[in-house]
């Protein structure tokens, strides 16, 4: 079970709201939370209406302005009701501070843990993305807060919070706190015997390490993932091809492009295969092909896959994407390589005909 979030929001701040709603999607996609249900407060008249709402929620975020501060819900039934549950620790209360607030501690919610951290309202942040991560990883620490002690609660759900606050983190870029959750989800999977959520947690310990440049670390767990896959799905799945795809990028990390290749090989066919010879991840892994065969400085072989991975790319995503960009990049790369060699050999020839003749 994920965590159930209710907004609460001025009218004037509906834009808010669908930033925010929009920028903490990743939480749905980490299974952090499962569902956002919203409810503007101007113009209401708040009598205990939202109790069924508010005692299905395990999330409440208050979006604070100006506006909100004095609307009628601040002294009303509905809001007394979502502090004395997060009072006794059944649902968590969070204030998230969108313009700065004079007189902060004299406001009803002040004794609240406001987001994002430090109370530093978003439109202060010099990069409101960095906001709005602060905002999904502190929902995330409280999910886990409930996860811990609400009977409702299964060490499933537990470990789903920590490998989907271990995946923030590492956003974040804090490696530690990161692989300490990811280590914990992974045994508590492994101990209730759901090996595909572990091998998907593995799969992520394993994508930090190389994030961080720990590829001999990162490299068996990629294997133990594979393996797992391959067992429990079968050679015809895309949970495999990811394996296997992953364990490749580890072997180019490592310059072992000899075993690199024939994975890559092995994944582009599963993966036309499975979704069509146009797909977005075939174009990635003609990408990755081309860049084995260009780093064996066989650039014969890596031009066409970088000319196919680059048409795909631009038919489906548009010339512009910063995507198709990188797979451009990489192509114009590569000859430019491909034409220094040839002129580095051509003055060698040069000189060793001269030399001699």
């Amino acid at each position: 079970m994920s965590a159930k979030v209710f907004i609460f929001y001025s009218q004037k701040d509906k834009e808010f709201r669908e930033v925010l709603e929009d920028r903490l999607i990743y939480l749905r996609n980490l299974k952090v939370v499962e569902s956002w249900r919203d409810r503007q407060i101007v113009g209401r008249k708040w009598d205990g209406d939202m109790y069924p709402l508010l005692d299905s929620a395990d999330i409440i975020l208050l979006l604070i302005s100006p506006s909100f501060l004095s609307s009628d819900f601040c002294r009303s039934q509905d809001i007394e009701r979502a502090i004395a549950r997060h009072e006794e620790g059944v649902a968590k209360v969070i204030p998230i501070m969108i313009y700065p607030i004079r007189n902060w501690s004299k406001t009803p919610f002040a004794e609240l843990e406001v987001l994002p951290k430090d109370g530093l309202p978003i439109l202060d942040w010099p990069r409101e993305e960095e906001a709005f991560l602060d905002i999904a990883v502190g929902i995330g620490e409280r999910v886990l807060e409930l996860s811990k002690t609400s009977p409702e609660y299964e060490k499933t759900d537990l470990a789903i919070a920590m490998d989907g606050l271990a995946s923030l983190y590492k956003k974040q870029g804090k490696h530690q706190e990161s692989e300490s959750l990811y280590l914990q989800a992974m045994e508590i999977f492994e101990n209730r015997g759901d090996r595909l959520k572990y091998a998907k947690t593995v799969t992520n310990l394993g994508s930090l390490y190389q994030s961080i440049d720990y590829y001999f670390e990162a490299e068996p767990l990629y294997k133990e993932a594979l393996t797992i896959r391959r067992e429990e799905l079968g050679e015809k799945s895309l949970e495999y091809v990811e394996s296997i795809n992953n364990v490749a990028m580890i072997y180019y990390f490592q310059e072992r492009y000899n075993k690199a290749e024939p994975l890559y090989q092995e994944a582009l066919e599963l993966r036309k295969e499975l979704l069509g010879e146009d797909s977005l991840d075939v174009a990635k892994t003609l990408n990755n092909l081309a860049a084995v065969y260009s780093s064996q400085k066989m650039y014969k072989d890596a031009e066409p896959l970088y000319k196919e991975a680059y048409k795909i790319m631009s038919k489906k995503l548009g010339e512009n994407h910063p995507k198709t960009i990188t797979i451009r990049r990489n192509l114009d790369s590569h000859r430019n390589k491909s034409f220094w060699t040839v002129v580095k050999w051509y003055l060698v020839f040069q000189t060793l005909y001269e030399i001699f003749v």
